[in-house]
């Protein structure tokens, strides 16, 4: 194939060459999109390990997931208001979760049913972040409503 407007000549090896480079830029973009960011996989168990600390009575498991970005004290008193408002946690029910991502990492959403002995049923929605390069996969914000309460953290 030739096209003489400016005068560039395709041959057959130069079009197999372009057809490989673009694979494998493209294979290349492909893998470093999924790397540095666990899977949603890894976010649920934060959530189940979250809720279970919470069934057992775990407040150090508890403080432990919520994000170190936040000061100890912060924590402490966000889980010590929710036993006071809240009561012990009886069940819990994970309804929907998201993935969301972000040039720093990914958010994982998760829209949670649960019941504590005090308050009752209540929505819960905690969000797990996990920035790009880091290990940690924590809990940012966690949002408990009904008609009786809300909180937020």
């Amino acid at each position: 194939m030739r096209f003489n407007l400016i005068n560039i000549e395709i041959t057959p090896k130069w079009n197999a060459f372009w057809r490989i480079s673009l694979a494998g830029t493209l294979a290349a973009l492909l893998a470093a999109c999924g790397s540095g960011n666990p899977d949603a996989n890894v976010a649920q168990k934060v959530v189940e390990e979250f809720y279970q600390a919470q069934l057992s009575k775990d407040d150090n498991k508890v403080l432990g997931l919520y994000s170190s970005k936040r000061a100890l004290d912060e924590r402490k008193s966000y889980v010590e208001q929710q036993h006071k408002t809240l009561g012990q946690l009886k069940s819990y029910h994970i309804k929907r979760n998201e993935v969301n991502t972000v040039l720093r990492g990914r958010y994982y959403i998760f829209d949670i049913q649960a019941e504590y002995d005090q308050a009752g049923v209540v929505q819960e929605t905690l969000t797990i972040f996990n920035e790009v390069g880091s290990e940690e996969t924590s809990i940012v914000g966690h949002n408990i409503s009904s008609e009786r309460v809300a909180l937020n953290f």
